[in-house]
């Protein structure tokens, strides 16, 4: 008896039917792999946080968010993710680090070299894992700290800043109500790496100060986790999060520059991630939301603030 066999055209209707159906569940896999990377990504922060908790619960204050001497040459600039290791369970790398050399450029010591090269996986979401930045020298982080809303690294209304030391008795605006970390996009683009920089001038606002020299400069961005400076590991929340405009930074944060130069350190830089839609963010209480690119700056500013006195409608954001 003589079999029949598939028809050219019935051939084809089933591949059609399969490349169909390819098509259909492609953006489910795709949807699922970034919700899978969006729980690592707040299981990160979630970790920074009970770290901060733990560093404020054994010194009775958030760590600074950039230690800066006042000897020239010798800033020293750690960032206060080098300062919570151990709450990391990162007690010898730690132990690793000369926190009486910079922790920046110039280091010139084998010990903090070692820091300096060594990748932390708390320190890295899931959604951004390469840029065109990348050094084998240097140890990456797409986690920033708060500075607040103003410019200047030196003195402003977030938790983290130069030299600060709040205390959870500080935020008045409520621990619940007040950003301490949120995200940094390393990889490549427009918003991610450009950045707009100047050394030697104030930082007086964006449209004065920055927007003339738009668009900036490719530059690398959160390739240290050990050094406390705007691009790497400090943002301000004076613009929304992911803002179309590039970020800017005037002063210069290297340890092994003077103090002339190191008080006009101020940033203008975003919350920025990779996850559609908007950043998470860390809050001082320890509580991670993920608030969206849509988000008010009226809104989204007084979350950066630790005593504002602002009023924040919980289904604002």
């Amino acid at each position: 008896m003589r079999r029949r066999g598939f028809t050219l055209i019935e051939l084809l209707v089933v591949i059609a039917i399969i490349g169909v159906l390819i098509a259909l569940l492609l953006p489910a896999v795709q949807s699922a792999r970034e919700a899978a990377r969006r729980t690592g990504c707040v299981n990160n922060l979630k970790q920074l946080g009970l770290a901060m908790h733990n560093y404020h619960d054994l010194h009775q204050t958030l760590p600074p968010g950039r230690v800066r001497s006042r000897v020239e040459g010798l800033g020293l600039v750690y960032s206060a993710f080098a300062q919570v290791l151990p709450q990391l369970d990162q007690g010898p790398l730690f132990d690793s680090i000369n926190f009486n050399l910079n922790a920046d450029r110039g280091i010139g010591l084998l010990e903090n070299d070692t820091a300096r090269r060594t990748r932390v996986a708390t320190f890295l979401c899931p959604s951004d894992t390469t840029s065109d930045f990348d050094e084998e020298a240097q140890a990456p982080i797409n986690y920033q700290m708060n500075a607040g809303t103003r410019h200047s690294v030196r003195d402003n209304s977030g938790l983290l800043f130069e030299n600060s030391r709040v205390r959870f008795a500080d935020i008045r605006d409520g621990t619940s109500q007040t950003a301490l970390l949120s995200e940094l996009s390393r990889g490549q683009g427009f918003r991610t790496n450009w950045v707009i920089e100047l050394t030697d001038v104030p930082l007086v606002s964006y449209e004065q100060t920055c927007a003339p020299l738009h668009p900036g400069v490719p530059r690398a961005r959160g390739n240290r986790w050990i050094y406390g400076a705007p691009n790497h590991t400090m943002y301000s929340h004076h613009r929304v999060p992911n803002d179309l405009l590039p970020d800017c930074r005037t002063g210069s944060p290297f340890g092994d520059r003077t103090n002339a130069i190191w008080d006009l350190l101020a940033l203008d830089g975003a919350a920025r991630s990779f996850h559609p839609g908007g950043v998470h963010v860390l809050f001082a209480d320890g509580s991670v939301r993920f608030i969206k690119d849509s988000i008010s700056v009226q809104i989204w500013r007084p979350l950066g603030t630790r005593n504002g006195g602002e009023i924040v409608s919980a289904d604002s954001y």
